[in-house]
């Protein structure tokens, strides 16, 4: 709001508050004067007041003097602070502070300590009171006629509570700083004309845009410091005297009609004129504009509801994307007061550079289009939220403007980018999978597969999707394959498993180890099925080979002519082939699991000589010796084993 007051009107008034300030320390100098003189401290509260007298009188002297030549009353504030400050410290400090002279320096302190409103001179203040206190006492050498434990917390307590009124008039100044500014923000954006002037001589102190439009003019400036009588419209004039700024209508040569009327305004202690004036076309807007006042009293209602109670974040920028107006959700939503809002253009809040998007969004939404758009602002606290906007045209108090529904979705994008990145990581394990994988529902037919599948079988993936495993499948494997799907469904087994074959595209036949799960809904019904398929052809050609070796093997060992015994380290025979069974007449039965003396002759064989040889064959070295063997008949005969 406005420049209003000139120097000398404030010069006038700290003036006549210093004249107060006086008035009241006199009074309370006389209370405590009657206090002591209670005690009978009859030449201590004469002494008060005496000194009082002179002191406070010089000061009143004084300001006539600085009012009489304009200067800083500030410089004169601190002179009469300093002199007073040094004045009872210097008697307290010649009088070795005793109780007169106590009391007399910490009325004095106090009264200086109270009327601070900024803390930096507060502090500047108090470092020099208790620096010279200190020095004081130091100087004295702690020869005090009050005790020091009396003393310094006396000084203390009323520091502490200097400093509390201090903070308090910060706190209740930047109030009303806020208010000015929205005070200052509500005059200038209004629709309305409007003049601030004063009531007896028509200066115009301030005037926003509004106005000076409706006087031809570009800038509320241009009316600032101008009499309200010398206004001109249509060349003629508006207010002949001051007395004419009651409520009146005047009708210009263009039919346009003004509307005038004013009332009182009190800021800062003096009191103004505030004028409205308006505008309408002609009388039938005028007429219109009557009926819109009646609507206004129940849409008032209406609007403190749906904007200011609004569970949505709302914004109302004019066309040069100034913000005009928020409510109390985007407030919350960004961590500042309205006040701090208003005035600026809402890129001020922006995490990134919108521009280019912002002008073609802007441009849509100006012609009439309801955009919805996601960015990202910072907050106050510099956190960065995710918003959805709705932006669409609308009317602010007649105005064209744009408005935007705001609403925090940074959870559900945070939750958003949580699932894509899983969704990511299952495609790269689903498709890059070593393991051939497929998802079918219950009668398998394939929804999707991956490259492994694809590449095992030799199809591409259009040729397997929507087709029924069984049509890929080795017939003579599909029965066991049916059994097991159909006890998997029925909760008879966890998960079916078996050795399958699948025909390839080539019509070869590949052997796997087939593992199936099911899929199920929030409701625990199997809806799909989750296939394992392992391509084990290696393993299966390596047993078929293990097999033919095995079979190659026992031909060789039974056919031989020649005795052959296989035997474990316990010295136990695990085997032996036919010849032996034939030569000695035992059968494969009674020769397994026994030792080499079924077949020795009594007598004939030196058995731990034997057994040596066995054991230093087992250590890789080749034993040669002479062994007499029995068969069942009892034929007695020698072999080199």
């Amino acid at each position: 709001m406005p420049r209003v007051f000139s120097t000398s009107s404030i010069f006038n008034s700290k003036i006549g508050l210093i004249r107060l300030e006086i008035i009241f320390a006199i009074i309370f100098e006389q209370f405590f004067a009657q206090f002591f003189f209670f005690f009978k401290e009859v030449d201590f509260s004469f002494k008060i007041i005496t000194a009082s007298c002179i002191v406070y009188g010089a000061i009143f002297i004084l300001t006539f003097v600085f009012e009489w030549f304009k200067r800083n009353i500030r410089t004169l504030t601190n002179l009469i602070y300093l002199s007073a400050i040094f004045y009872v410290f210097y008697v307290g400090y010649e009088n070795e502070y005793n109780k007169e002279t106590f009391y007399a320096v910490l009325l004095i302190f106090s009264f200086i300590s109270f009327t601070f409103s900024n803390l930096k001179p507060f502090w500047r203040f108090n470092g020099l009171v208790f620096s010279i206190l200190i020095i004081s006492i130091i100087a004295l050498e702690f020869k005090l006629k009050t005790p020091i434990n009396i003393l310094i917390p006396s000084f203390l307590l009323i520091g502490f509570a200097g400093f509390s009124l201090t903070k308090a008039r910060i706190y209740f100044r930047e109030k009303i700083k806020e208010k000015d500014v929205l005070v200052e923000h509500i005059f200038n954006q209004s629709r309305n004309g409007l003049l601030l002037v004063h009531p007896i001589n028509g200066k115009i102190y301030e005037a926003n845009t509004t106005a000076a439009k409706i006087f031809d003019l570009n800038h509320g400036t241009e009316l600032r410091n101008r009499f309200i009588q010398e206004l001109i419209i249509n060349g003629k004039l508006v207010f002949k005297t001051v007395d004419e700024l009651t409520k009146k209508s005047i009708q210009l040569n263009d039919q346009r009609i003004l509307t005038i009327s004013n009332k009182p305004f009190q800021y800062r202690n003096i009191e103004m004129w505030l004028v409205h004036i308006d505008v309408y076309k002609n009388l039938k807007d005028l007429n219109l504009s009557a009926e819109f006042d009646q609507l206004k009293i129940s849409s008032e209602e209406n609007y403190e509801t749906l904007f200011k109670k609004s569970a949505f974040a709302i914004c109302i920028m004019n066309k040069e994307g100034i913000i005009i107006d928020v409510n109390d959700s985007i407030c919350q939503l960004f961590g500042y007061n309205k006040s701090e809002i208003l005035g600026k253009k809402y890129s001020t809040f922006d995490y990134e550079n919108y521009d280019d998007e912002r002008e073609d969004i802007n441009k849509k939404a100006w012609n009439g289009e309801n955009i919805t758009f996601q960015k990202k602002i910072i907050t106050k606290s510099k956190k960065i939220l995710d918003l959805e906007i709705i932006i669409q045209k609308g009317k602010h108090f007649g105005e064209e403007v744009l408005i935007t529904n705001s609403k925090d979705i940074t959870k559900s994008v945070e939750l958003e980018k949580a699932l894509k990145y899983n969704y990511y990581q299952y495609s790269v394990l689903y498709e890059q999978s070593p393991i051939s994988l497929i998802i079918s529902d219950l009668n398998g037919v394939i929804s999707k597969t991956n490259n492994s599948f694809e590449k095992l079988l030799g199809y591409s993936k259009e040729e397997l999707l929507n087709k029924n495993v069984s049509y890929f499948s080795f017939k003579e494997d599909m029965r066991i394959n049916l059994e097991l799907r159909k006890k998997l469904l029925n909760g008879e087994i966890p998960f079916l498993e078996m050795r399958k074959r699948y025909l390839r595209k080539d019509k070869s036949i590949v052997s796997t180890l087939l593992k199936i799960v099911l899929q199920r809904n929030e409701k625990g019904e199997p809806i799909n099925q989750l296939a394992q398929i392992v391509d084990i052809s290696d393993i299966t050609d390596a047993e078929n080979k293990l097999i033919e070796s095995e079979k190659s093997y026992r031909d060789i060992f039974n056919n031989s002519h020649e005795l052959l015994y296989i035997l474990s380290k316990k010295s136990q025979f695990i085997d032996v082939n036919q010849t032996v069974l034939n030569k000695y007449g035992f059968t494969k039965e009674e020769i397994i699991g026994q030792s080499p003396e079924i077949f020795s002759a009594e007598g004939l064989n030196d058995l731990n000589l034997v057994m040596n040889q066995i054991d230093l064959a087992w250590k890789g070295k080749s034993q040669n010796l002479l062994w007499w063997s029995k068969t069942r008949k009892g034929e007695i005969f020698p072999k080199q084993l």
